[in-house]
């Protein structure tokens, strides 16, 4: 049998193509959906595993430099990905389904930072940027113009990802793991 099961991104069906993000992904998925194989669509929302750059700061002077601080978001396990595309491509029942996955808690990126320091047993400072600032780092990253202006107006305007999602538990019949669970199975990154 052949089953894809493509990581898409939350929203990444969404009918706002001027956002290339959006439509990277809603190419991508019709792609799929047309190629004659059976498919599945995984939507994630951010990862916990996005925390690891911090880590470098971490271990130089704990002063975390970060825009968006106190954005939430329903951060997942990239295990819990991991976790739920097994069961798309193993069990029956997952042909031609999409699914949005959260973990399950709502953080900010400041309330991740604590737990985070709370589990390394030191403070750590964040440092809140601008939202210039951030789209220099970005534009530095060599991000094109066009995605920066994007990934700012998600951040400003959508509320998407901040809601806790079933499905991960739906899937895989256990509970998604919290951020500090993550952040214990990944302390060695930090130190």
């Amino acid at each position: 049998m052949r089953h894809i099961v493509k990581l898409s991104v939350l929203g990444g069906g969404g009918a706002d193509l001027d956002d290339p993000i959006t439509r990277w992904h809603h190419a991508a998925e019709a792609a799929i959906r047309t190629s004659g194989i059976d498919w599945t669509l995984l939507r994630p929302g951010r990862f916990m595993s996005n925390a690891l750059q911090w880590a470098p700061m971490i271990k130089r002077d704990g002063k975390i430099r970060f825009a968006f601080a106190s954005r939430p978001a329903a951060a997942i396990d990239p295990g819990d990905i991991a976790a739920a595309a097994a069961c798309a491509l193993t069990e029956p029942g997952h042909t031609a389904k999409t699914y949005e996955l959260s973990g399950p808690e709502v953080l900010t990126p400041a309330q991740e930072l604590e737990i985070l320091g709370n589990v390394l047993g030191r403070k750590l400072e964040l440092i809140a940027l601008s939202e210039d600032a951030a789209r220099e780092g970005m534009l530095r990253m060599g991000m094109s113009e066009e995605t920066v202006a994007a990934t700012l107006r998600r951040v400003a305007t959508s509320t998407h990802g901040t809601e806790v999602l079933p499905t991960v538990r739906q899937l895989t019949g256990r509970v998604p793991h919290s951020f500090a669970e993550w952040v214990q199975a990944h302390i060695a990154a930090f130190r």
